[in-house]
């Protein structure tokens, strides 16, 4: 979704699920990203609201990314 944009503007500060947002109007619709990772929790474009619920972030483990012997 993400690619494409060539137009995005700050439009306002909003919490979602108790993580700070910006949210940014775009040429493809309005995206509300984390302010500390940088990762979209919502996006409404076209007419539909997408919301990203179940995020992990730094919860791999070597073992996940290692290749078994």
């Amino acid at each position: 979704w993400i690619d494409g944009l060539t137009k995005v503007n700050k439009v306002g500060e909003e919490i979602i699920d108790s993580r700070s947002t910006w949210k940014l109007e775009t040429n493809k619709g309005i995206l509300w990203v984390d302010t500390f990772y940088g990762i979209p929790l919502k996006i409404e474009s076209g007419g539909k609201t997408y919301k990203f619920e179940q995020i992990s972030v730094n919860a791999v483990t070597d073992a996940d990314v290692m290749p078994s012997s």
